[in-house]
């Protein structure tokens, strides 16, 4: 699904004012920031993500009242996690298993641990249960839908991918670290540059009232409020179809 902004004259000067910022809640949120600068994003100061007062992990809170229409930040290809050099923003995910190639580069990097130069977007990411991280108690839920063959595929295209890592990490991963890898690269996955994590996207939790969208422009993803957003509200998406569909590939 192709993502285009609505309005091409949104830039930053649409951003509102800025106003005092409050500290991060943790050395890790001021760590990633700084990481952030260094890759070129730029996003509203009246943004703090933190692991506090959100509705689980890490979200984004909103330190005043931002009003609908506003640009609140823009992210460059530089910090999107796993986009490949010649990729445009509008790319899409080859056919194949979706996750596969970002899950290797993902244990790749946390192998590397403090000296992988996306330790610290990697840090502030959440562990996430796929279905088949489930029990059989709890996938037997599934029975009656259309999702038991979906799930028996998928763990068949897990299982060959976890016996190709052999070719290309330098050390053996055990099969279970292997899916919570991929599980939580499933969760937090889009479609920009042919399939990466994109800051901001991947910490901002959903919501049946979401107050944000995220569209391309350029060469740039882009977060623009869809309602009013007051002061102390966490900041939400909407879980798109188009994350669904990377789920069942």
């Amino acid at each position: 699904m192709k993502r285009k902004i609505a309005n091409e004259n949104l830039n930053q000067n649409s951003e509102i004012k800025k106003k005092p910022r409050v500290e991060p809640h943790s050395d890790k949120f001021k760590v990633y920031e700084a990481w952030l600068r260094s890759r070129g994003v730029t996003w509203s100061p009246l943004l703090q993500t933190t692991d506090v007062g959100v509705i689980a992990g890490t979200g984004v809170l909103a330190l005043d009242f931002i009003p609908s229409g506003t640009v609140i930040c823009r992210i460059p290809k530089a910090a999107c996690f796993g986009a490949p050099a010649n990729s445009h923003v509008d790319d899409e995910p080859s056919d194949g298993d979706s996750q596969k190639r970002l899950a290797e580069l993902y244990l790749k990097e946390k192998a590397l641990g403090d000296e992988s130069d996306w330790k610290p977007f990697l840090d502030i990411l959440q562990p996430a249960q796929c279905p088949y991280l489930w029990s059989s108690t709890a996938q037997s839920w599934l029975l009656g839908t259309d999702l038991p063959p979906v799930l028996s595929s998928k763990t068949a295209r897990l299982k060959s991918g976890h016996n190709s890592l052999v070719n290309t990490l330098p050390s053996p991963v055990p099969y279970p670290t292997y899916l919570l890898a991929c599980s939580l690269i499933s969760s937090v996955l889009n479609p920009w540059y042919g399939g990466t994590l994109t800051p901001f996207n991947v910490s901002l939790n959903c919501s049946s009232s979401p107050s944000t969208t995220f569209t391309s422009s350029s060469d740039f993803v882009i977060g623009v409020t869809s309602r009013d957003i007051n002061k102390g509200e966490e900041i939400t998406h909407a879980y798109c179809s188009t994350k669904a569909d990377l789920i069942y590939r």
